[in-house]
């Protein structure tokens, strides 16, 4: 699916609720941990693409905040809870979540579907080049 399919996808499923914008920035903010805007762009990108695979092969549209808590950084809820939206992280994080979950997604990362830590990476990639390693993370354009 190209980029303006995806935004038209995303616009239909009204994936824009405060809610979800709160929970993804929530989600970014966790992995993230003050890296450049380049790594949040593309874990938000990376997050939605795999909402939108997800979506595509289901039989039921999944729910965006299901989906983002059953990921590792919601073990830690009291972390969670303690995450300041006064930060500037947190409001950076804010700022994406809602361009990405508004179907504003970015060309070059249309077809990111997954990121490892990169020192994981070569234990889950034999084969696998991934397509940018930003911050210590390598992006894959496959499920790995």
């Amino acid at each position: 699916m190209i980029v303006g399919e995806k935004k038209n996808f995303i616009k239909k499923l009204k994936l824009n609720s405060n809610i979800n914008k709160f929970i993804f920035a929530k989600t970014l903010f966790a992995i993230t941990k003050n890296p450049s805007d380049k790594f949040i762009e593309l874990i938000a990108n990376t997050l939605m693409n795999r909402f939108i695979f997800e979506a595509e092969i289901s039989d039921d549209v999944p729910n965006m905040v299901s989906e983002l808590t059953s990921l590792r950084c919601w073990k830690n809820l009291k972390m969670m809870d303690e995450i300041c939206v006064d930060n500037s992280v947190f409001k950076k994080c804010l700022k994406i979540a809602n361009e990405v979950l508004s179907g504003n997604l970015k060309e070059e990362f249309s077809n990111i579907l997954s990121f490892h830590k990169k020192l994981e990476s070569h234990l889950l990639t034999n084969n696998v080049k991934p397509k940018f390693i930003v911050d210590g993370f390598s992006f894959f354009d496959v499920y790995v």
